[in-house]
């Protein structure tokens, strides 16, 4: 179903150069992203970020490499000590669906802190994907302190008109973590506004993405 690897290059301000790629798979142009990967369970993730990893593995280089981990996956014991005994020291891990923190009962936010902690106890950070200022309320409530977040691209489009309460926002996120990306870059003017409003990392495709295409299909 996985015929490729897409690799996203996130840009550095403050260093102004790239510093690392986001990991996204590509299915065949048949099969619907959306509904593919939702209707994955746990093993099914465990699997395809062994897949991931592997490939990782084979490229042999200094890079940062950040990998999307839903929610469920990193509520569950088993996913996580899959996680601590495969991940390398330059996989940043990024919690690709923040808006399902707030469906979670009391255990499972209990297993999600304690696993997250773990998680940076082991020496690998953990990155908010697709931030948005609802989501931001949720993460307030969370006593876990996020290595980074991403200020999802629709937010970002939608605020350039405004660009006062991207700044107003992007201050509000700074208070959760010093790195703040911005998706979304896809001109130069966008460029521009993001680093006028205090992002420390951009994404985009103003920065042309690499593509690594499987020699077999995974399914």
């Amino acid at each position: 179903m996985i015929s490729a690897l897409r690799f996203q290059p996130i840009f550095s301000v403050r260093q102004l150069n790239i510093l690392g790629y986001e990991v996204l798979s590509q299915l065949k142009s048949s099969v619907d992203n959306e509904i593919y990967f939702s209707a994955l369970d746990i093993p099914a993730h465990i699997t395809l970020l062994d897949k991931q990893l592997t490939i990782l593995n084979q490229l042999d280089d200094n890079e940062k490499y950040y990998i999307n981990l839903p929610v469920s996956m990193l509520c569950n014991v088993t996913a996580i000590h899959f996680i601590l005994s495969s991940l390398n020291k330059n996989i940043i891990i990024e919690l690709q669906d923040p808006a399902n923190l707030d469906k979670l009962n009391g255990f499972e936010r209990m297993a999600l802190m304690s696993n997250l902690h773990l998680i940076h106890s082991n020496g690998f950070e953990v990155w908010i994907d697709d931030l948005t200022p609802a989501l931001l309320r949720v993460l307030s409530s969370f006593i876990f302190a996020f290595d980074g977040v991403k200020v999802d691209k629709n937010f970002f489009w939608q605020q350039l008109e405004n660009p006062s309460l991207l700044r107003s926002f992007v201050y509000c996120s700074s208070l959760l973590t010093n790195n703040i990306l911005i998706e979304g870059i896809e001109t130069i003017e966008h460029y521009n506004i993001a680093i006028e409003c205090g992002a420390t990392h951009l994404q985009g495709y103003l920065w042309p993405e690499h593509h690594y295409t499987l020699p077999l299909v995974v399914g």
